[in-house]
C-alpha cells in the first residue's frame, strides 16, 4: 500500500486530479511530491501543469523550466514549455521547444506529435 511519504502516491493522486480538472489540487499533490524530493522532476512539471491549467503562464513557465534544468531529455516537459511559451507570445522560443520535443520523440512514443507540429506551423505563421 503506498503510503504519504511515498512519491508514487503524490503521483497517483495527481493523475486523478488531472483527469477531474482539479487543478488546486493537482498543485498541491505536486508541492507534496517537490518536499519528498526537491529533484523530483515530475513534481516540478506537475507544479507547471497546475499553473498553465489555471492560466498562470509566467508560473508554469517557471516550473516547466526548472523541470527540464533536472531532466533535459523530460519530452511532455519540452512541450508544455513550448505551448506555455505559444500562449505569452513568444513564438520564437516557443518554435524552439517544440523542435527539442520533437527530436526527442521521433518514434511518437506519445502518439501526440501531429498536435506538436499543428504547434510549431502555428507559431511559425504567427511570427510572419
Amino acid at each position: 500500500m503506498l503510503g504519504k511519504k511515498d512519491k508514487k502516491y503524490w503521483r497517483k493522486k495527481a493523475l486523478e486530479a488531472t483527469k477531474l480538472e482539479e487543478w488546486n489540487n493537482l498543485l498541491l499533490f505536486g508541492q507534496k511530491m517537490i518536499e519528498l524530493n526537491p529533484n523530483d522532476y515530475d513534481g516540478w512539471a506537475t507544479q507547471g501543469d497546475a499553473q498553465y491549467n489555471l492560466g498562470n503562464f509566467d508560473l508554469a513557465l517557471t516550473f516547466y523550466k526548472k523541470t527540464i534544468q533536472i531532466n533535459k531529455t523530460d519530452i511532455l516537459s519540452w512541450q508544455n514549455l513550448g505551448h506555455t511559451l505559444k500562449n505569452l507570445n513568444k513564438f520564437k522560443d516557443a518554435i524552439k521547444c517544440y523542435n527539442i520535443a520533437l527530436d526527442l520523440n521521433p518514434l511518437d512514443r506519445f502518439h501526440n506529435n501531429g498536435r506538436l507540429r499543428d504547434s510549431l506551423i502555428e507559431c511559425e505563421k504567427l511570427l510572419k
